[in-house]
């Protein structure tokens, strides 16, 4: 794991919302709070299990009296449980960071705030409907470890361990980086074994081992999560096995995003799923009232997420306007319909399976005065409206920037519909650079034009990697050509298609790239490569830069952290006209 310097402390009982990136250190816990403040309303507890109770205020140091409704008195530690977080631009990946987890008695080396537990070791017979703690009484409610089913099963299929994903994802799928982070936190490690192994009981032949946190605080901790979602699936599977299986499901979501392409799709509202296993464990509340809050919370979540895959990649017959792709990816629990269209234009109905993903061409927008336009996507009876660009851009002078540079899309990004510009800024410029005085025109009508472009470097860190720039010309399935350009001032053509038994052509022997370096930044100027400007004036060009630290963006559009090219920007340089000269 990077250098680690954020910490923050955990709010037990729904997680970090308030982490913070920076300030002082948070003053050490120190003298005897006037009256305890309890996180949580009830505890869903089992009984012989360690218990982790938050604590939202100062607590004493001198221990914590918990005493049982039958009036034995139990010693209960007082812990702080924390949660160190690597720096902001360290931070990668598909799931959110899960932070390295610690606990201890004292937290004078904690940056930002502290949130205390109160550890306590449960008697095997632990029982009543409540227990003080610190002269504070809490509900309890004691559930089971799963041992025990609340009706016997229909079938050899009806099974409350049934795994939380299609039958057709291979189990190697869950244990890839892209999923392993879900058990590194003890506030959704439950999840993690909801999708390995139904989340079935640890002494269960069928359990898949998972990593074990170093803190046992911490690892009491993530048992005791895991133990309410168990109580409150089974308790679901008990009144109804359809509802259950759709419940895990959706919580669990994993979307084919392509051929052996899975990746999480699943809500990241802790707080929220929090809140709805408290109300599937409510001891109050019928079977039809459990049901029915299941129910509300599935109806309650997105069915759909869309987003433009590409738009500049693909023209119309008359090479003037363009055709987006937009992508659709369902979380719906059973296929339905859906289409892309713009106003005016009548859409081609697509069947959606369930947790696929559907790529869909937009018809090009009718007025040709429109660069961009929005696009209506649906599944089902899910709407959501995207922006596409609907013609190529004109290349005027001085240039047409190519910018901003979009992080690689993350979870919470991509089902936000929000592509964020890269930490470290970068730009680039088409355009048609003065020609030397006496020079003569380049044979090539490609190397007419240069692509110029600037990246900032704003630290190194301890990786220290050298900077590159890929460009790709030409369509997504057909590049013209792909040029990649280092920091260093090595520049190359690599492959792009392979001849007989996989062996590239031959590539040009030189891209004619020009590097330069200074403190904070580095440019290039590229003549674009031959066949890059089309017979007709149009550019299809898309960007990749890689920085210091490894971290990917690009242009024109947001990547998926497993997509191998970007998307294509039309550019039309057929709108150049510098004095003196006419349009190409």
């Amino acid at each position: 794991m990077n250098a680690l310097r954020v910490v923050c402390a955990s709010v037990l009982a729904v997680g970090l919302g308030g982490c913070s990136g920076g300030g002082s250190a948070g003053p050490a816990p120190t003298g005897r709070a006037p009256g305890l403040d309890l996180v949580v309303p009830r505890l869903d507890l089992v009984p012989g299990r360690t218990a982790v109770v938050p604590l939202g205020s100062v607590q004493p140091d001198d221990g914590l009296r918990c005493v049982l409704e039958d009036g034995r008195a139990i010693a209960a530690r007082v812990v702080v449980i924390a949660r160190a977080m690597p720096l902001a631009e360290d931070r990668a990946g598909w799931l959110p960071e899960p932070g390295e987890w610690t606990s201890g008695a004292a937290v004078s080396q904690v940056r930002g705030a502290a949130e205390w537990a109160a550890v306590i070791e449960m008697p095997a017979d632990a029982g009543g409907a409540w227990l003080d703690l610190g002269g504070r009484r809490v509900a309890v409610r004691w559930i089971g470890d799963g041992s025990e089913l609340p009706r016997e099963p229909y079938s050899e299929d009806d099974t409350p361990w049934r795994p939380a994903r299609d039958p057709a994802i291979p189990p190697s799928v869950v244990l890839s980086p892209r999923f392993i982070g879900e058990q590194e936190d003890p506030r959704t490690r439950w999840r993690w074994h909801l999708i390995a192994d139904g989340l079935c009981p640890e002494d269960d032949p069928g359990r898949v081992p998972s990593a074990r946190f170093e803190s046992d605080d911490v690892e009491a901790f993530a048992r005791q999560h895991e133990s309410r979602w168990r109580a409150a699936m089974v308790r679901v599977w008990g009144i109804d096995a359809d509802l259950a299986w759709r419940l895990k499901r959706r919580i669990a979501a994993i979307v084919e995003f392509g051929e052996a392409q899975f990746a999480p799709a699943w809500p990241l509202d802790l707080a929220d799923l929090d809140a709805l296993v408290a109300r599937l464990l409510d001891p109050a509340a019928r079977d039809a009232t459990v049901a029915a809050v299941a129910e509300a919370w599935l109806a309650a979540q997105p069915p759909a997420f869309a987003w433009i895959e590409d738009d500049g990649a693909i023209l119309d017959a008359a090479r003037t306007r363009v055709l987006a792709t937009a992508a659709v990816a369902s979380v719906f629990d059973r296929p339905t319909l859906a289409w892309a269209g713009v106003e005016g234009q009548t859409p081609e109905l697509r069947e959606l399976p369930s947790y696929r993903t559907l790529r869909l061409l937009v018809p090009p927008r009718v007025d040709p005065a429109v660069l961009f336009a929005p696009v209506e996507v649906h599944a089902g009876r899910w709407q959501g409206t995207l922006t596409a660009m609907s013609r190529p851009l004109p290349v005027e002078p001085p240039g047409t920037h190519l910018r901003p540079f979009a992080a690689d899309l993350t979870l919470e990004a991509w089902q936000r519909g929000e592509a964020l510009e890269a930490a470290w800024p970068a730009a680039c410029l088409l355009h048609k650079p003065a020609m030397p005085p006496g020079s003569e025109q380049p044979a090539s009508r490609s190397r007419s034009w240069e692509l110029y472009g600037e990246c900032r470097v704003l630290g190194r860190g301890a990786q220290g990697l050298a900077e590159e720039v890929r460009v790709y010309f030409g369509p997504v399935e057909r590049p013209v050509a792909v040029v990649r350009i280092s920091e260093l001032g090595e520049s190359a053509f690599l492959p792009v298609t392979a001849g007989e038994e996989g062996v590239p052509e031959l590539l040009p022997p030189a891209t004619g790239a020009q590097v330069q370096r200074t403190a904070d930044r580095w440019t290039f100027r590229l003549p674009l490569p031959p066949g890059a400007v089309e017979k007709d004036g149009i550019v299809r060009v898309g960007v990749v830069r890689i920085d210091a630290l490894g971290r990917r963006s690009s242009w024109p559009r947001a990547m998926l952290p497993w997509q191998d090219a970007p998307a294509r920007g039309a550019l039309d340089t057929r709108a150049w006209a510098a004095p003196g000269e006419q349009s190409p």
